[in-house]
């Protein structure tokens, strides 16, 4: 996602935090309540199991005779061909996506079924590929879940995509959503897979957007400085360019305020104090360090005493709505943690935008029907437009999706 600097004085309705025991007060916001979904329950027998029904409304296709599909249960053709070959995905409902895949997947190949190995492998390819299409047809009209895309991934390994496709599916992730999870994985995927340049232009990337992620943005560091030290391993007489680059990585991760980051300085401490080729990187340690105790320490507690909210579910009327949590820990890391943020002169408080952002983005991958949320994450990209965070036309796309 592009980015583009974000006025942080615009919003002001969270500045009166001064204890841990201070709460900012949002028994104003707006209610979802209208939003409330139409869930239809269908009550089953103890005992019977039914597999996902087809929907019925299917948008104009494209009027050409049947595509038989080899290897393929008939069944599963009459669910996803009208999906297919549609000429608007747009049109097709959100339901009739996942109830097609609940039912390719209901209805999946196995040993059990298929006794011949070779028939049976036949089978599993064209499945694998039956599904990859559909998430592939799904993406172009809604956002997917992280689980979608891993099992989209998955599908499109098996089949035998090619690594640039497979590397577009990744790319289409994080444009819908940021994902650790997935970063990793991409990640890893680039270093068995990819070239050394576009390995280094996604960590540089993911350090900028999931690497500032207060729960498991540690994993992102952890997995960049573990393929670094794989990357000069591999060049010869590079020791000295290696341990300046870990430790660039170590520095950077500790102007972050970040879970886990008291261990990870211990392991900084112990690392640096073995790796001393570097004359230049005198202070370095001790910078970070202070950084973290000084700035950074005194607001943990009261971070992860959100994180412990946003995750719990609400039980009683005293507790606060997730939508309520959500903006109670947003308003606090913008008012009182991004203005900690360092700050270069040509980039005045990037780093507390992309903090405030990723936020952002995590709370709409699961409040994405909360009016509220997206209004203020508009309220918050739009002031300025001029830099670095834009708000895109994907996000456009998102949101009119939801």
């Amino acid at each position: 996602m592009a980015r583009e600097d974000a006025s942080l004085g615009d919003d002001s309705s969270s500045s009166g935090f001064s204890s841990d025991e201070d709460m900012a007060d949002v028994s104003d916001l707006p209610s979802t309540a209208s939003f409330t979904p139409s869930v239809h329950v269908e009550v089953l027998d103890e005992d019977e199991e039914t597999p996902p029904k087809s929907t019925s409304t299917i948008p104009q296709t494209v009027p050409e005779a049947s595509t038989a599909l080899p290897n393929v249960l008939q069944c599963c053709q009459d669910v996803v061909n009208p999906i297919l070959q549609t000429l608007k995905p747009l049109d097709v409902q959100y339901e009739q996506f996942t109830t097609a895949i609940g039912h390719v997947t209901w209805h999946w190949p196995s040993s059990e079924t298929i006794t011949d190995a070779v028939e049976l492998e036949n089978a599993l390819q064209a499945y694998h590929s039956l599904r990859a299409e559909l998430y592939k047809t799904f993406q172009r009209a809604f956002p997917l879940t992280e689980d979608m895309y891993m099992q989209w991934i998955s599908d499109a390994e098996a089949r035998g995509d090619a690594v640039v496709e497979l590397q577009q599916i990744f790319e289409l992730s994080h444009e819908d959503y940021w994902s650790v999870p997935l970063t990793l994985q991409y990640l890893r995927f680039l270093k068995d897979n990819g070239d050394e340049q576009e390995l280094e232009r996604v960590m540089n990337n993911a350090q900028m957007t999931v690497g500032v992620h207060f729960a498991r943005g540690h994993e992102i560091w952890a997995l960049c400085r573990e393929l670094t030290a794989e990357k000069f391993d591999e060049i010869d007489d590079a020791e000295l360019q290696k341990e300046r680059a870990i430790r660039e990585l170590y520095c950077k991760q500790m102007q972050l305020p970040l879970d886990q980051n008291d261990l990870v300085m211990s392991e900084f401490r112990a690392w640096d104090a073995y790796n001393t080729r570097d004359a230049d990187a005198s202070g370095k340690f001790e910078e970070a360090a202070r950084q973290q105790s000084k700035i950074f320490a005194p607001l943990m507690k009261k971070l992860r005493g959100f994180e412990s909210r946003i995750n719990a579910v609400p039980c009683t009327e005293e507790t606060a709505t997730p939508e309520q949590a959500w903006m109670q820990y947003l308003n606090f890391v913008k008012h009182r943690v991004a203005p900690l943020m360092p700050s270069d002169k040509d980039s005045t408080s990037e780093k507390g935008k992309q903090l405030v952002v990723c936020l952002y983005e995590r709370a709409m991958s699961v409040m994405c029907l909360s009016p509220t949320l997206w209004a203020n994450y508009l309220d918050y990209l739009e002031p300025e437009q001029d830099n670095a965070i834009t708000f895109t036309e994907k996000d456009s796309k998102k949101l009119a999706k939801y």
